[in-house]
């Protein structure tokens, strides 16, 4: 692992992400009138919970269609138990907002989860609001189709920052690049805590949604090239550039184009970015060697390529480090982002572990951490 005091040309996240984080702690501080006397980045779930409202937490994750903590709907039907009122808050806040009604979250998951909060309720005599049977009889009337919308909130909950259109199967088509997956949302989770000066525009490989680039476009206001092959994918990506106005009222920054990592010639290449990124790239060992070559070329005109790997087989993430090595490209950080954590290799903090609940909420039946590689050409 390289120092913490690297030299000032070289892209570093690590030092990024502690600011970030100090500067939050900081500001916290200051807006509850109490002074910061302890280690901010102790780990301490129990704080790490009520760090943000239950009610936006629990519209996070319904707005992405994400499957909700049982310990966030435990709190939540137990605030309705102490204050009726809570109920019929939620049901407007959530399940009626205007965010909700206007988008086709996936109507099956909207149902299930009325359906399990009503039931909580009326089985210890709790008061159910009229709207949210009303918002459950029009839930049953509607059928998915192909395709369902996930929504992203901005820190306060109340507006969408990036709205994607995915499949309901996670294979289609012989692609998993039409559904969004762990690593595009951790990787945009990441890119809150990067400060916008760093980067005016960035390439990303394997875009599929496009979940990472477009995230980061809205959020950072900056330019984006949303880059993948297999035509179907293409098609939705730019579905989704242009649902969330990246692209089409022709004077646009950004762009999605085909690349294909087997035929890249960067002499035809015209897009010049600061940061090169890709999630959930590494799955196929065959096309790793292919993808090195791909960020070497590019990395002679970026400063880094961040590269977010969920950990599913220890051997296609040794397999990638082998190919980097290989295409003269070295790994200046390596960390991993699990359960709301980030784990770095600092000196300031011996346990690592810096607590940042994400905004881009993901869920997954097998439980891994994602893993974030700092890629840079050798000097």
């Amino acid at each position: 692992m390289e120092s913490l005091t690297p030299d000032p040309n070289t892209f570093r996240l690590t030092p990024l992400i502690q600011s970030a984080l100090k500067r939050r702690t900081s500001k916290k501080c200051q807006e509850n009138g109490k002074p910061n006397e302890t280690d901010p980045f102790v780990s301490d779930k129990a704080h790490q919970e009520e760090e943000e409202d239950l009610l936006i937490q629990f519209k996070r994750y319904f707005c992405s269609a994400t499957k909700i903590p049982d310990k966030l709907m435990e709190k939540l039907v137990e605030k309705c138990r102490e204050n009726s009122e809570f109920a019929e808050e939620l049901s407007t806040d959530v399940f009626n907002s205007e965010i909700v009604t206007s988008h086709n979250i996936r109507y099956q998951f909207q149902t299930n989860v009325i359906k399990k909060f009503l039931a909580a309720l009326e089985k210890d005599d709790v008061p159910v609001p009229d709207s949210m049977f009303d918002r459950l009889g029009v839930l049953l009337g509607l059928k998915d189709g192909k395709f369902v919308e996930k929504l992203y909130l901005d820190e306060k909950g109340d507006k969408v920052v990036a709205k994607f259109s995915e499949s309901v199967n996670q294979l289609s088509m012989g692609t998993t690049g039409l559904s969004v997956w762990q690593a595009s949302c951790d990787l945009a989770n990441l890119f809150r805590l990067i400060p916008s000066n760093q980067f005016s525009r960035v390439i990303e490989l394997g875009s599929g949604c496009g979940v990472s680039g477009i995230a980061i476009a809205k959020m950072k206001n900056c330019g984006v090239v949303l880059t993948d092959y297999d035509e179907n994918v293409l098609n939705l990506l730019k579905e989704n550039a242009e649902k969330n106005e990246l692209i089409g009222d022709g004077e646009e920054n950004s762009k999605v184009r085909c690349l294909d990592w087997c035929s890249f010639d960067l002499t035809e290449w015209k897009e010049p970015a600061d940061l090169v990124i890709a999630a959930d790239v590494v799955y196929d060992s065959a096309l790793l060697s292919s993808l090195c070559n791909v960020l070497r070329l590019l990395l002679r005109h970026s400063k880094a390529a961040i590269v977010a790997c969920t950990l599913r087989n220890e051997g296609s993430i040794s397999c990638f480090e082998h190919h980097l090595k290989f295409s003269n490209l070295e790994v200046v950080e390596k960390f991993e982002y699990e359960y709301g954590e980030y784990r770095l290799e600092t000196t300031e903090n011996s346990d690592g572990f810096y607590a940042h609940p994400s905004h881009f909420p993901f869920f997954s039946t097998i439980q891994t951490p994602t893993i974030f590689f700092n890629v840079q050409a050798k000097k």
